[in-house]
């Protein structure tokens, strides 16, 4: 097996740490959003909010991306997620947090199924031959959910 090429190391570093993130994400949101003085129904609309901004954006990488460009796709989320972090910063009340959760894709169940999971599954099989293919994608499932399971065991006091 031949070495991986720089554009695919760059989409396994970037799809690690995303899933890192998700995970953690998945087992402190709900703690976090209790702690704001939030209800369980209200936490559950956040979350619903943040997944359907994700679900939004996957429809818009589904019908733009060859249009656009994918590499532009998959960098162009990145100030949308730090929106997500606002909420935490200053405090914002229930009807803000959940338009940042939308705008933020902020994605509470702690799995990675967002638009850039989407696209990368597409790009990746046009950068390795034919051969390489199937051990490519393996090695991408590998480290979505090596980041994932890693995310999901480092939530250290936060969630105590």
């Amino acid at each position: 097996m031949t070495r991986p090429s720089r554009s695919i190391l760059l989409i396994y570093i970037a799809a690690w740490l995303r899933s890192f993130g998700i995970g953690l994400l998945g087992v402190v949101l709900g703690v976090f959003l209790y702690r704001q003085g939030l209800r369980s129904s209200q936490i559950g609309f956040v979350i619903a909010a943040g997944l359907a901004g994700a679900a939004l954006a996957t429809v818009f990488v589904t019908v733009r991306a060859e249009r656009v460009g994918r590499k532009e796709n998959l960098v162009r989320p990145l100030p949308a997620h730090r929106i997500r972090g606002l909420a935490s910063d200053f405090g914002f009340d229930f009807p803000a947090l959940m338009f940042l959760a939308f705008v933020g894709m902020l994605n509470g169940m702690g799995t990675d199924r967002s638009a850039s999971f989407a696209l990368e599954q597409a790009v990746i099989p046009g950068l390795v031959s034919d051969k390489q293919r199937t051990w490519t994608l393996s090695w991408y499932n590998l480290v979505l959910d090596s980041g994932w399971s890693f995310g999901r065991s480092s939530r250290g006091n936060s969630a105590a």
